[in-house]
């Protein structure tokens, strides 16, 4: 008796999965819809082991494509093809007044069930807000096209949307700044800023740019990124409402003062919010469940509507004791909020946010107790004065999310700073340029650079100013996620059996930073960092001063010679390494110089940093040509022989 055979495609990776074409016949959609919807959902293309139709296709879950066949979003995609089909079908025929009324009745649609979907708790949508805080704030310091600069597109990015993107970028950094002690951690790099916060037990991480004029690649999908922000604008207005009334209890959005922000005022000076109590009862539909729509109107309305109110709240002026009155405020508004929640919890309404937290998110939140009092009291009872140099939008978020009482700083309008530079509060005036340029010199003020903030919030504590004051060189800019990957080592280490020779190397002013941390008085600087107790040459000075501190500091001297200084410099000291390789009795040369105790090893890693420094400073066609010729100097030493210079065609002859 012959076994019956399966059918085709009704087993095995056939069954399981299937095509992006087959996918499309089945969902009726166009491929710029598919990929849309897709992201929306948070469905992503699979890798079977048996590609039973090719190794070039892409391959989806069969139940994933069942899935998304029963998703409304399909039908208003279908509305939006047919309503762009009318709008250029009557531009094309002149018909300007039925465009005009067409886009007046421009389809909208709400991703406000794809945030209840893919996050069925606050936490859940707290733990994926790494990347829209990164996007948000990517998008919010983007050039705007025009004047022969290259950005983005307006079809894309209409500047309403980029304008919304700082909206929200602006709500989180005065989120931040009212609740001190979220902040743990940043680190200032070339790429901008890396910041690292902790909201009820869950760890975020995202980067801002530098505000500098930022030009979009044009290898990037702009249409993919745009799906991408869409998606992230409003689980990123998702999240600040709920931290807002819930956290803050205060009203979402906050106000802008207008007046303020056309006189160059800062984020505290030109925001301005109202607790729950002052606007009366809210309904128990928007303490649970407040319908976010993506329409560009209705978000555009909720900035541009706001206006001074009687029973405003302003959040920081010149002369008065904010801190503590913002504090109780927002106390006050949370108490009302809890009980708001108990009264719904009560009446028999389920959310996930009313349950109690599981028993390992209370003991993280025990444990983590303790670093957020401190960080949240850093900088409490201090006024400090920026000047104009500094990245003055992040150290006002980071001063204040680490409880700052004022922060002044230079504008146009001195009426917009709660400081000025005049006032007897200060007592750190923080500037990136020389002593001698610094108006309003005082001996009872400390005179300090930005990465005194920057290290003294990673640490915990206020590091000590002489290392930081202006006019020295700065100690190096430690990474504060570094001791997280010395911890791991050290545990991988202890499973090993080469764990009792073997050591985790901490970098020299690492270990001093523990020293000084621990209270000990007078710690004297390592060996390593000897050259931080000499002062920065400043640049009044003149150019005699400056050959004076290179000559006392060589160092410095070697680290701002030329490229081919330093590889002249480097072969000679291979050269000398190779030749008193074999004789025992001599002392290679690198031993006598000021890399004694160390290796050729680690002389030529210094010097290759040193050259891909100085590498970076050089523009991309300069750079292109350093690259040829260091590739042609190593052709020349492997063959012996130079290199004939070949001279290209130029084209269009």
């Amino acid at each position: 008796m012959v076994a019956e055979r399966n059918k085709k495609g009704t087993s095995g990776a056939a069954a399981t999965y299937v095509t992006r074409a087959k996918a499309l016949r089945m969902l009726q959609l166009s491929l710029s819809d598919f990929r849309r919807l897709c992201i929306l959902k948070g469905i992503f293309p699979r890798d079977p082991r048996n590609k039973f139709e090719g190794p070039r296709r892409t391959y989806y879950l069969k139940k994933d494509i069942q899935f998304l066949a029963h998703e409304p979003l399909i039908n208003k995609f279908r509305e939006l093809a047919a309503f762009r089909r009318r709008y250029r079908r009557a531009l094309a025929r002149g018909e300007f007044s039925q465009a005009a009324q067409a886009a007046r009745s421009s389809p909208v649609y709400s991703l406000e069930h794809l945030i209840r979907e893919r996050y069925p708790s606050f936490t859940d949508a707290l733990a994926e807000l790494d990347d829209a805080l990164t996007m948000v704030h990517t998008f919010a310091e983007i050039s705007r096209p025009g004047n022969g600069r290259r950005g983005v597109s307006r079809g894309l990015f209409p500047p309403a949307r980029l304008e919304n993107c700082a909206r929200l970028a602006r709500e989180w950094q005065l989120f931040l700044m009212l609740r001190p002690g979220h902040l743990r951690r940043l680190f200032a790099s070339v790429r901008g800023f890396y910041f690292e916060a902790q909201i009820e037990g869950v760890r975020i991480l995202w980067s801002q740019p530098h505000r500098f004029v930022q030009y979009v690649p044009p290898s990037v999908d702009l249409k993919v990124m745009s799906t991408f922000l869409e998606f992230h604008e409003a689980l990123l207005h998702f999240v600040l409402l709920r931290l807002y009334r819930r956290v803050l209890g205060v009203e979402y959005p906050p106000r802008v003062d207008r007046n303020a922000e056309s006189r160059g005022a800062l984020l505290r000076e030109m925001m301005e919010v109202r607790t729950l109590a002052q606007l009366g009862p809210i309904p128990e539909s928007n303490c649970i469940d407040v319908p976010l729509s993506v329409s560009r109107s209705n978000r555009d309305s909720t900035d541009s509507n706001m206006h001074d109110s009687t029973g405003a709240l302003r959040l920081a002026s010149a002369g008065t004791g904010t801190g503590a009155a913002a504090s109780q405020q927002v106390q006050n508004g949370t108490d009302v909020d809890e009980e708001a929640l108990e009264t719904v919890s009560n009446q028999g309404t389920h959310s996930p946010e009313t349950t109690a937290p599981p028993p390992s998110l209370v003991d993280g939140l025990a444990q983590t107790d303790h670093s957020r009092d401190t960080l949240a009291n850093l900088f409490r009872g201090l006024y400090f004065y920026v000047h104009r140099e500094t990245p003055v939008h992040i150290l006002e978020m980071v001063l204040y999310a680490c409880g700052a009482e004022a922060v002044g700083y230079e504008s146009p309008c001195t009426s917009t700073s709660p400081l000025t530079i005049d006032d007897d509060r200060i007592h750190y005036v923080i500037a990136d340029r020389p002593l001698e340029m610094l108006p309003s010199r005082r001996l009872d003020r400390e005179y300090i650079q930005p990465q005194w903030v920057f290290d003294s919030i990673n640490e915990a504590f206020r590091l000590p100013t002489w290392l930081y004051r202006v006019g020295r060189r700065l100690p190096p800019h430690l990474s504060p996620w570094e001791s997280e990957l010395e911890e791991e080592t050290r545990q991988r280490l202890q499973h090993t059996d080469a764990a009792s020779s073997a050591e985790v190397q901490h970098p020299a002013y690492r270990l001093y930073l523990e020293r000084v941390k621990t209270g000990a008085t007078s710690v004297p600087l390592p060996k390593e960092l000897a050259w931080l107790e000499e002062p920065q040459a400043s640049v009044a000075s003149g150019s005699d001063s400056h050959t004076n501190h290179l000559q006392t500091n060589p160092e410095i001297a070697a680290s701002q010679r030329p490229l081919d200084a330093v590889d002249s410099d480097h072969e000679a000291t291979l050269d000398a390494a190779d030749s008193d390789s074999d004789d025992d009795g001599d002392v290679p040369e690198y031993t006598k110089s000021k890399h004694a105790g160390t290796t050729p090893i680690a002389v030529e890693k210094k010097l290759a940093e040193q050259r891909h420094r100085q590498r970076m400073l050089l523009s991309r066609r300069k750079q292109r040509l350093y690259d040829e010729l260091v590739a042609r100097q190593l052709q020349e030493q492997k063959t012996g022989t130079s290199a004939a210079l070949v001279k290209r065609p130029r084209h269009g002859r």
